[in-house]
């Protein structure tokens, strides 16, 4: 039976928590922690994001999501008025961010090689910024894709596995 992303990712949980707690598991009192590890269904793509660092990172590979988004300030305070009344001043707004427009939302380090990936949730689409960002990793040598799922994650995983280049820095990195 062919596993899935969910399947692999509990396991690979799994696995690491027996490590790193024997001593529930020795006192049959590890069956608190299995809800933990239950990989549930994504309701937004951050979720998407956050599970495919964790799989990487079990994997033992470098993963890390890019914020592009900014910083949102909170420039208002309460202030007393000459009457008494307390009053908020000031102004919200955000900040323009420093990293590069269209960056990806994920950058993977596989056997010291770049895997850029975008994630796209339901209907959304590639920016024209996005798209730019695409050919500047590729004609740099790295590697880009876009992924909608899970599974699609799962399965260009395995499938960028095996691309020759990986192969030869997994023997490399031995």
């Amino acid at each position: 039976m062919k596993s899935t992303f969910k399947q692999e990712l509990y396991e690979l949980r799994r696995a690491e928590a027996f490590e790193l707690h024997p001593q529930l598991v020795k006192a049959g009192k590890f069956g608190y922690m299995e809800n933990k590890l239950v990989v549930k269904k994504p309701t937004k793509a951050s979720q998407i994001e956050t599970l495919i660092c964790d799989f990487m990172r079990l994997k033992g590979h470098g993963a890390a999501k890019v914020s592009t988004t900014g910083v949102y300030r909170d420039n208002t305070k309460v202030i007393t008025n000459v009457i008494g009344q307390r009053v908020k001043v000031g102004s919200k707004c955000w900040t323009k961010g420093s990293a590069t427009k269209g960056a990806s939302d994920l950058n993977l380090i596989v056997y010291g090689l770049n895997w850029s990936v975008e994630v796209k949730f339901r209907k959304d689409r590639q920016s024209t910024n996005q798209k730019t960002f695409e050919k500047m990793i590729q004609k740099a040598g790295g590697f880009y894709s876009i992924v909608r799922t899970l599974e699609d994650f799962y399965e260009q995983y395995y499938n960028f596995l095996e691309l020759e280049q990986v192969k030869l820095m997994k023997q490399f990195n031995k």
